[in-house]
């Protein structure tokens, strides 16, 4: 996908501010098209320090306590993982019911 907007054609538009061209082409020669590189260097310990402070997930799509309760409502009902958009938002809703009947016992 990448590689195809990369190469792809923006057509100009009426917009003096909306630029035109292949992304490629603009990002490596911007003074073709009468400006220059924006791109800013970074120290490799700033990228770091970010790095650690940000929480990567791992096999949970989401915290880990709410995954288990889900998970554990979807095996007390025998529901099965969805296929579909439809299919997942009726399990979130039905999900979200359940944990709002236990929330107020």
């Amino acid at each position: 996908m990448v590689q195809v907007w990369n190469v792809h054609r923006i057509r100009p538009t009426k917009n003096q501010n909306s630029p035109n061209g292949r992304p490629v082409v603009m990002y490596k020669l911007p003074m073709i098209y009468g400006t220059r590189s924006y791109l800013q260097s970074v120290d490799e310990d700033k990228i770091e320090i970010c790095r650690d402070e940000c929480v990567f997930r791992d096999e949970h799509p989401c915290d880990r306590d709410a995954f288990n309760i889900c998970t554990l409502y979807m095996e007390e009902k025998g529901w099965t993982s969805p296929t579909n958009i439809d299919d997942a938002l009726q399990l979130y809703c039905d999900i979200q019911n359940m944990l709002l009947v236990d929330l107020r016992r």
